[in-house]
């Protein structure tokens, strides 16, 4: 779950923290203060938070239209952050996965009790369809 940021007198409305991290040179420059002060006071309105989005002074404007274009801003922003953290999480499990094989491929081929056959059947028709229906079910679309 991302973290968020507040906006005063927003009704509980918050935007992606990292956005406005992201442009933090402007919220100082706007409001002498760091993003993370800013939202322990309570965030900005929509139409601060619009000039810090778009990094240019505050000037007064449309409420309504601010958080229209803020949230607009938000969405480009979270579609383009969001596949590469999914990334960064199904490679995470993909290797997880792969080392759960390999120890299942070990332990198999190691173990003297089962015959030759059984470790096929184990592997082809057990491990292997698993590591795949684990890769499958996270949005992986690699083979096992």
């Amino acid at each position: 779950m991302r973290k968020t940021f507040p906006i005063l007198s927003g009704g509980g409305a918050s935007i992606d923290l990292q956005l406005v991290i992201d442009h933090g040179g402007q919220a100082k420059a706007n409001h002498g203060q760091s993003v993370t002060r800013l939202a322990e006071r309570g965030g900005l309105s929509w139409s601060e938070l619009h000039a810090v989005l778009h990094n240019r002074q505050w000037q007064k404007m449309d409420a309504n239209v601010a958080m229209l274009e803020c949230r607009a801003l938000e969405k480009k922003y979270l579609e383009a952050v969001e596949p590469r953290e999914n990334v960064t999480t199904l490679k995470a499990e993909v290797e997880r996965l792969t080392v759960a094989l390999e120890k299942a491929e070990s332990y198999v081929a190691g173990n003297q009790n089962i015959g030759q056959n059984e470790r096929g059947f184990l592997l082809d028709e057990i491990v292997r369809p698993a590591l795949a229906a684990a890769l499958h079910s996270k949005g992986g679309s690699e083979k096992a």
